[in-house]
This record gives structure tokens, C-alpha cells and sequence, in this order.
């Protein structure tokens, strides 16, 4: 019976261990995916307050934030309308493993209002940075372009009418956006781009939102 009990013990704790374990490797394995909603979640609640912002993640999972215009590192719009850099959003968090993490960045590409209808056409650019020896290293090949075209009710209301995830991925494709007032149609036309590639071309009408 006392060489029992010590067998008994020593398998608990094996058991315990490998449990201890298994939870490690779970918890790594996640991590990105857990880092990328959180900083997903800022950027979208920033697009739908029709605000701009930067936030950049510490050790902690301490945020801190800055009063000042983001510097946003998207480049996707056809053209730039300066009157709205004020409401673009920066969120970076590089706390993972080796400096790995993510840096949303982007904001509205532009602006009109079609018979009393404000509409405002949203891009950001998702990048994923993994482990380095010094500082996590950006992985060109999984940085992707999401657009949302958005209906603003007021200062701090609005709703997403049409969202356009990956329109395109990976180091040698680059996404490009505008959305234009069509008088003739009294209409807005959104036109997204892949490369030289036209991957959205549409026309929304007041009426039909």
C-alpha cells in the first residue's frame, strides 16, 4: 500500500503536467487569432462612431491611446480626401511571441450624399507580423484589404449596407477604392479594385437603402 500510493501520485501529477501543457500549446496556438479580433474590434467600433485613433498595445495587454490624427500606413484609395484623415484608425499590437501581432490601419476613402443620404466608403489594411529575432517581421503575403461601405444617421450612428473582405491578398496585390457621386443616375458608385482588376463596380440608389 505505500509503494501504491507514491505510483498514484506520481501518475496525477503526469497527468497534471501534460494537462499544463496541452493548455500551453492551445493558448500559443490561438493567440494570433485572439490579438487580430481585438484589434479588429477597435478598428470597427472607431468606423462605426465615425472616429479616428491610435492605439498601440503593451506588454499586459495595456492600451494606450493618442489624441492626435492616426498615421495610417493603408494606401488603398483611388484618391485622397484630406478632410477625412481625421477620422482614420491605427491599431497595432505586437505583444506576441517574438514581437509577432497585428496592425490594422485605414479609414473612410470618401464621402457624398445622395439625396439627403450620407453615404462613406471605408478601407483598412489587415497586417500580420510574425516572431523575429529583435522585432516581429511583417508577412507581406498575409496582408489583406477589407472595404465597408457604411450609411451615417448622425455624428455617432450608423450601419454597414455592403462589406467586401480579402479583396485581395498577399505581397504583390494591392487593392484600390473610390466611391463617386453619379448625378445623371443620382446615384453613388463604388468601384473597388484588385491590381488592374475590377472586382466591385456598383451603383447605389437612395431610394434602395
Amino acid at each position: 500500500m505505500q509503494n501504491f500510493r507514491p505510483a498514484i501520485a506520481l501518475r496525477l501529477f503526469g497527468i497534471l503536467a501534460a494537462g499544463v501543457i496541452v493548455l500551453g500549446l492551445v493558448n500559443v496556438s490561438l493567440q494570433p487569432q485572439i490579438m487580430r479580433a481585438e484589434v479588429i474590434r477597435i478598428w470597427d467600433a472607431h468606423m462605426l462612431a465615425g472616429t479616428g485613433g491610435a492605439y498601440r498595445a503593451f506588454p499586459g495587454h495595456r492600451w494606450q491611446t493618442s489624441s492626435s490624427t492616426a498615421v495610417s500606413t493603408w494606401l488603398g484609395a483611388t484618391s485622397w480626401d484630406l478632410s477625412l484623415r481625421p477620422q482614420h484608425v491605427l491599431v497595432a499590437d505586437l505583444n506576441g511571441r517574438g514581437g509577432s501581432g497585428w496592425v490594422v490601419s485605414g479609414g473612410p476613402v470618401s464621402r457624398i450624399d445622395v439625396s439627403g443620404v450620407r453615404l462613406e466608403l471605408y478601407g483598412r489594411a489587415v497586417e500580420r507580423y510574425t516572431p523575429g529575432f529583435f522585432e516581429g517581421e511583417l508577412d507581406p503575403n498575409e496582408t489583406a484589404y477589407d472595404f465597408f461601405l457604411v450609411r451615417r444617421f448622425g455624428s455617432d450612428n450608423a450601419t454597414v449596407l455592403e462589406q467586401w473582405m480579402n479583396i485581395a491578398r498577399g505581397e504583390s496585390r494591392r487593392a484600390l477604392a473610390a466611391m463617386t457621386q453619379d448625378a445623371q443616375k443620382n446615384a453613388a458608385h463604388v468601384q473597388i479594385k484588385s491590381d488592374a482588376n475590377v472586382v466591385v463596380d456598383r451603383y447605389y440608389y437612395p431610394y434602395g437603402l
